[in-house]
């Protein structure tokens, strides 16, 4: 330590209640006068309530580095703050390609709802939940269920927006291709030269005439 400024020294120590606190320590040599011996000057502060808000905050990360959707937080101009391995693999972007940088550009819609109105009224209802056709960066198309959650400060005013997108694209094909079989079968129906009608079995009411059955 002789002539040289300590960086500090962090430790654990046992408090008069029984409790486990956290210090930090800086320490520094004072030469004596004559040039023979000294002394150490320390200065100790509690440091308990930092360590515990990185506690926090490193568990946080690590929650949402668990989630396989995309999550991405945003300030209020959209800039990015946080961003996913879920959103580095939906999308194609890598966190340190896009932090600080306007969500809109790497994760924007392929048919965008209106900017204004949309923060509008995420800051009026505080969410706001849809589906998206979006695209990635090798430029393919994919479909997403996005919910995104206005982000208040502690004095409970808007700081940022939170999101999370789902992709849905099996869904949407799925759906799709029921759409396409039904409107198959209809045809088939419709076409049939005979009657074809549907009879509910409780009260025998009709709920389906081909056209023949109409004719």
């Amino acid at each position: 330590l002789k002539g040289q400024k300590q960086n500090g020294v962090e430790y654990r120590v046992r408090h008069k209640d029984g409790t486990w606190r956290w210090h930090m320590t800086n320490g520094s040599f004072i030469r004596g006068t004559d040039g023979q011996g000294g002394s150490f000057l320390g200065i100790s502060r509690d440091n308990t309530e930092r360590k515990r808000a990185e506690e926090h905050l490193r568990l946080h990360a690590q929650l949402l580095d668990s989630v396989r959707e995309s999550v991405v937080a945003s300030d209020l101009e959209g800039r990015i703050l946080f961003w996913s391995p879920g959103a580095e693999k939906l999308y194609g972007y890598s966190a340190a390609e896009v932090l600080g940088k306007p969500y809109r550009n790497f994760a924007g819609a392929v048919d965008p709802p209106d900017e204004e109105a949309f923060r509008r009224e995420l800051l009026a209802q505080g969410t706001w939940r849809g589906e998206h056709l979006q695209k990635n960066r090798r430029g393919e198309t994919f479909w997403t269920s996005s919910f995104v959650s206005l982000v208040l400060d502690e004095h409970g005013k808007p700081a940022g927006f939170i999101g999370i997108d789902q992709d849905i694209s099996k869904r949407k094909r799925a759906e799709e291709d029921l759409q396409q079989s039904n409107a198959f079968l209809d045809s088939i129906i419709e076409n049939i030269p005979a009657m074809l009608f549907l009879q509910d079995a409780r009260d025998l009411r009709f709920f389906r005439f081909n056209r023949a059955g109409e004719e």
